[in-house]
């Protein structure tokens, strides 16, 4: 999966469960804020973790740069953009206020924290995650290899009747051949 991917299906993740955890809240006449960093926090997990799956490794240390800053600017760009609706349909303050600004900045910063918290941790997890199955298989190797090495019991082959002494080849046939 290359970054332009992980940077797609993060913002088609993202808009899904933003919509999703708005319709659900709208439903039960839920009032929370924190809703949107639940979407982006596994958002953000499950996009990573999926890029280390997929790569079979953990981003590298430009790789975690630029996915950071790109999900976070993928975040505020959705944040504004519903904000814009919201302020031009006079719902919230102008967007232009202090009071608005520096709170568009303090979330933007606790957004960037986890965000680069959780593409972390998503490459830490999936290297514990194939610790894990390496572990597993290696159990399951030395169960057959112990298994192998142990001693079977082996039937003895059946012993081959022998004609008794003193008879002749007509004793030996079948019957029926005679």
């Amino acid at each position: 999966m290359t970054l332009r991917q992980l940077f797609i299906r993060f913002t088609l993740v993202y808009f899904g469960a933003i919509v999703v955890l708005a319709t659900v809240a709208a439903w039960l006449d839920f009032k929370s804020s924190s809703l949107n960093t639940a979407a982006l926090g596994g958002a953000v997990f499950y996009v990573c973790a999926r890029f280390a799956e997929k790569n079979r490794r953990r981003f590298t240390e430009a790789e975690s740069s630029t996915a950071w800053k790109g999900m976070l600017a993928i975040d505020m760009a959705m944040q504004l953009s519903v904000l814009g609706l919201m302020s031009a349909a006079g719902q919230v303050p102008s967007m232009l206020s202090g009071p608005f600004l520096f709170a568009m900045g303090f979330v933007t910063l606790l957004h960037a924290a986890m965000i680069i918290f959780l593409v972390k941790r998503a490459g830490s997890f999936y290297e514990k995650q194939q610790a894990a199955i390496a572990r597993k298989a290696e159990k399951k190797a030395q169960k057959l290899a112990a298994n192998s090495t142990a001693p079977q019991t082996v039937p003895p082959p059946p012993a081959r009747s022998t004609p008794p002494q003193g008879a002749t080849f007509s004793d030996t046939v079948p019957l029926g051949l005679k």
